[in-house]
C-alpha cells in the first residue's frame, strides 16, 4: 500500500494517546511565547522567542493546524513566511477555544487518553481529569507519577515505611489509575542502585535533621533513598498488575540526555523481584535503537514513541522505521505527549500516523510486511497494543 492510502488509513483507526499530560484551561490567555511552550523543551528565552519560528517541526505544526482552522477559506499558506505564528493566533481568536478544541480533537481521532497529571502546576494551571475529560469528551485514565506522590508524602510523614504505606494507600484510593510514571531519568538518571530499607531510613534522617525549624519538603534526586523508594513503587506496581511507565531520552530541560539512555535500566529488567511488571520506555529519542533492542530480549519491556512526533517531526518515519526494524510490533506504542493545548494533540497524533504510515509503506514496498500485515500492525500499534497492556 502507498504511503497516501496508508496514511488515509491510519486516520480511521481512533487511536489509543499513551502518553500525555492535561491542558491548560480553554479560556486562558494564548500568546506565541506562551503556544511555544507545548513545541519545545528548552526554558531558554532565546530559544523560546529567537529560534523556535525557524524548527522544521514548529513551521509543520504550523502550516498544519492553519488547515484546521482555515477549513475552505482562500489562504495560500506558504506565502505567510514568518506571519504564520501571527495570523493562526488571530484565527484562533477568531474561532474561539471550545469550537477549536472540538475541531482540533475531531482531526486527531484520539479515543481515550492516558494521563500523567503530575506535570503542569497546580489545579489552577493545569485542568483536573475530570475536567479534561469533559473538555475532550473521551475517556481519561490515569497515570500517577511517582517521584511527585513520593515527594508529598515525605513533607507530610515521619518515616519511610510510612511513605511506601501511604504511596500504596493513594494507588489503593484511586481506581482510575492504568500505570505508574518515573521520571529518573531527569532526576539523576536511570541508573538505579540496589539500596537497604536501612541506608533509605539514614539518609531521610539526615535530611530531617539538616531540616529541623525550617521547610520539609525534599526533592527526589538519585540518592539512596529515591532508587530505594522506586524499586518499593515497582514492587507495588507488580502487586496491583499496574505498568510502569519510564521517561528515556529527551524530554526535559533538567537532564543530562547519557543518563536517560535506558539501557541503564537493564539491572531492573533482570531483577527478579519486578517479573511480572511491564515498563513501557517512553519518548525514547535518540536512543530509539536501544530501547527497540530490550523490547526484544526483555518480554516486560514496550516503547511508546510520544513526544518525538512533536518535536522532531521531519525524522519521525525514520524513528518509526528503527523501531519497526528492531522491536517486536506487539510492543510498539503511539503517544503524543502533548499538554497545555490541543494543538499539541492535534499534532502529535497528526505526525505520529504520518511517521507511521511512511515506515510502514517502506517496510511493504520492500517485502517485509504484506499488505494486510500492515493494517494489523497499524491497528495493534495505535490502538491495541496499548487497549491490551493498560487493560482500558
Amino acid at each position: 500500500m502507498k504511503f497516501e492510502e496508508r496514511f488515509e488509513a491510519l486516520c480511521d483507526i481512533a487511536m489509543v494517546d499513551g502518553h500525555a499530560h492535561s491542558l491548560r484551561p480553554l479560556d486562558s490567555e494564548v500568546t506565541g511565547s506562551i503556544l511555544r511552550i507545548a513545541f519545545s523543551e528548552s526554558q531558554e528565552r532565546g530559544i523560546l522567542e529567537g529560534h523556535l519560528l525557524d524548527s522544521l517541526s514548529y513551521r509543520d505544526f504550523l502550516r498544519n493546524v492553519l488547515e484546521v482552522v482555515l477549513e475552505d477559506e482562500e489562504c495560500r499558506i506558504d506565502s505567510l513566511c514568518e506571519e504564520m505564528e501571527s495570523f493562526y493566533l488571530t484565527k484562533r481568536a477568531e474561532i474561539g477555544p471550545a469550537r477549536l478544541a472540538e475541531r482540533l480533537l475531531t482531526r486527531a481521532n484520539i479515543s481515550r487518553f492516558l494521563i500523567d497529571d503530575g506535570y503542569g502546576g497546580d489545579s489552577q494551571t493545569m485542568l483536573s481529569l475530570d475536567e479534561l475529560s469533559a473538555v475532550v469528551k473521551r475517556p481519561v485514565h490515569r497515570v500517577l507519577r511517582i517521584e511527585t506522590e513520593l515527594e508529598d508524602l515525605l513533607g507530610e510523614v515521619g518515616t519511610i515505611q510510612s511513605v511506601v504505606e501511604g504511596f500504596q494507600e493513594r494507588i489503593d484510593a484511586d481506581s482510575s489509575i492504568r500505570a505508574l510514571k518515573t521520571i529518573a531519568a531527569y532526576r539523576g538518571g536511570l541508573e538505579l542502585q540496589t539500596v537497604t530499607e536501612a541506608e533509605a531510613r539514614d539518609e531521610l534522617d539526615f535530611l530531617k535533621w539538616r531540616n529541623r525549624g525550617g521547610s520539609s519538603s525534599v526533592r527526589l534526586e538519585g540518592t539512596k533513598m529515591h532508587h530505594y523508594l522506586l524499586g518499593e513503587a515497582f514492587a507495588i506496581a507488580r502487586e496491583k498488575q499496574l505498568s510502569v511507565q519510564v521517561h528515556c531520552g529527551f524530554g526535559d530541560s533538567d537532564l543530562v540526555l547519557d543518563r536517560a539512555n535506558p539501557t541503564k535500566m537493564t539491572t531492573v529488567f533482570k531483577d527478579s523481584r519486578y517479573e511480572g511488571v511491564d515498563f513501557v520506555l517512553l519518548h525514547c529519542f535518540p536512543y530509539v535503537k536501544e530501547a527497540a533492542y530490550l523490547t526484544s530480549v526483555f518480554s516486560s519491556v514496550h516503547l511508546d514513541l510520544s513526544l518525538a512526533p512533536i518535536m522532531v517531526a521531519p525524522a519521525i518515519s525514520g524513528i518509526y522505521r528503527e523501531a519497526l526494524s528492531v522491536a517486536p510490533l506487539s510492543k510498539i506504542m503511539a503517544g503524543t505527549d502533548g499538554h497545555s493545548f490541543p494543538e499539541a494533540y492535534f499534532y502529535g497524533a497528526l505526525s505520529s500516523r504520518k511517521g507511521l504510515a511512511h515506515a510502514l509503506a517502506c517496510l511493504e514496498e520492500e517485502g517485509y510486511l504484506s499488505e494486510k500485515e500492515g493494517s494489523l500492525y497499524s491497528n495493534r500499534i495505535l490502538f491495541e497494543n496499548s487497549r491490551e497492556l493498560y487493560g482500558i
